[in-house]
């Protein structure tokens, strides 16, 4: 019976949890996090947190069935129970439970939802891919389709908060921050931290004032980057010529070694290739913010993130002193735009749209998404039985639904089985 209830607890499938004793006594615990389901002794669940009125309550939990039971089992005695600041119960038998310094531990009752455990049970024992294949009505595409557009607006608006982040400590510099958001996203999942540290160690007015030298960006970006340490050939001697220079003019210093990683990445993704590229397009265009503001639509956009070539010596190597035998185009190819119109257009006009208040913008970054292709990756592969995305806008919903659910199994709050009433 107890696993039962630490199911229900860790799911969520009861109807209520309230507390028996304390100041809010009759009133639902609020849980901010279940903590860690713990197999071996001590509490069933390590560091979960829930609000107590105006504290935050930070330890682990104990369930039983029988509130006596913490007796019964000699918890009182037992030292790793001290930190116990929820005790959940089925049965409250017992008045007061003593804690350390014979101090009331809280006390909830839990009144379990059968059904809900009953199919809980049922998807714990699925093996499909994903889980909720077995489960859902497949025929039911637009419902589906529906939801997972919905969770692409919300990926987006949390996209569009980390951008506020960003404003707010430049200020509301707009240019600035965009410019940071924008290097970030070219650093890729690897260097993006790395990236987005580069930007902001050259601030945007530098990039403007050397703009009209394009050879002279790379070399503050590249150098930033900690990657013309070692003279490899004579394109990086003179880069690095050049960074020496600038770090002077604008008292710059680059990052330290290793910051910077080529491991597990493809080659044409190396950030020597995507700092080249970042290079051309910030001396393509001074103000990409408001390009992207005053864009009429997805072929402004195209044309904004056209990059012009970037130097031959790019398109005949990877890194620096590994000569290509094949010149290769390193221009953004019609995927890279699509993921900055995913990554930085979108969020960018989402976030001014609701700093001045014009639910427009808003309304732009979502048909931008349902113009672009969708992405082609293993989280939307891992759909392809239940949806096919048709539009960024639904890989990118498919992206936050398997990030927030399916990676965990946390099926028993997943809005499609949600909406299709079989929890």
């Amino acid at each position: 019976m107890e696993e039962k209830i630490h199911f229900a607890y860790k799911h969520g499938l009861y109807h209520s949890l309230k507390y028996t004793n304390g100041d809010y006594k009759g009133e639902e615990v609020q849980i901010i996090h279940k903590g860690e389901h713990n197999h071996d002794g001590g509490p069933d669940f390590f560091n979960a947190k829930i609000r107590y009125g105006d504290f935050i309550l930070v330890g682990n939990v104990e369930i039983h069935i029988r509130g006596s039971d913490w007796v019964q089992h000699n918890h009182h005695m037992d030292a790793s129970y001290n930190n116990v600041i929820l005790h959940i119960v089925i049965e409250d038998d017992c008045e007061i439970i003593p804690g350390k310094d014979s101090t009331p531990i809280l006390t909830a009752k839990m009144d379990l939802d059968n059904g809900h455990i009953h199919i809980g049970e049922k998807i714990n024992k699925l093996t499909a891919t994903p889980l909720c294949k077995e489960l859902i009505n497949l025929k039911d595409q637009d419902k589906i389709s529906d939801t997972v557009k919905e969770l692409g607006k919300k990926r987006m608006k949390s996209k569009a908060q980390r951008l506020n982040i960003l404003l707010q400590a430049t200020n509301y510099d707009w240019n600035e921050a965009v410019y940071i958001l924008l290097s970030r996203h070219f650093g890729g999942s690897v260097n993006n931290d790395a990236f987005e540290q580069i930007a902001k160690q050259i601030p945007y007015a530098f990039i403007r004032k050397e703009r009209g030298r394009p050879k002279m960006v790379e070399a503050l970006l590249i150098g930033t980057a900690g990657l013309l340490n070692k003279r490899e050939d004579r394109y990086a001697t003179e880069l690095q010529k050049d960074y020496n220079f600038l770090k002077q003019k604008y008292h710059l210093s680059e990052l330290a070694d290793g910051c910077v990683r080529f491991h597990r990445i493809r080659p044409a993704a190396f950030p020597t290739i995507k700092l080249a590229q970042l290079a051309a397009l910030l001396t393509k265009k001074e103000f990409i913010f408001s390009d992207i503001i005053h864009a009429k639509g997805i072929r402004d956009i195209r044309l904004l993130f056209a990059t012009p070539q970037i130097s031959t010596y790019w398109q005949e190597h990877y890194r620096f002193g590994h000569k290509r035998k094949k010149v290769k185009n390193r221009s953004l190819t019609t995927n890279a735009i699509n993921h900055c119109i995913c990554n930085v257009v979108c969020p960018t006009l989402i976030a001014y749209g609701n700093y001045i208040k014009e639910p427009l913008y808003t309304t732009k970054a979502i048909n931008l998404l349902k113009e672009t292709k969708a992405e082609c990756n293993k989280i939307t592969r891992y759909f392809e039985s239940v949806l096919t995305a048709q539009n960024a806008l639904e890989s990118q919903g498919l992206i936050l639904l398997y990030s927030k659910y399916c990676q965990i199994n946390d099926c028993f709050v997943c809005p499609i089985i949600n909406r299709q009433k079989y929890l």
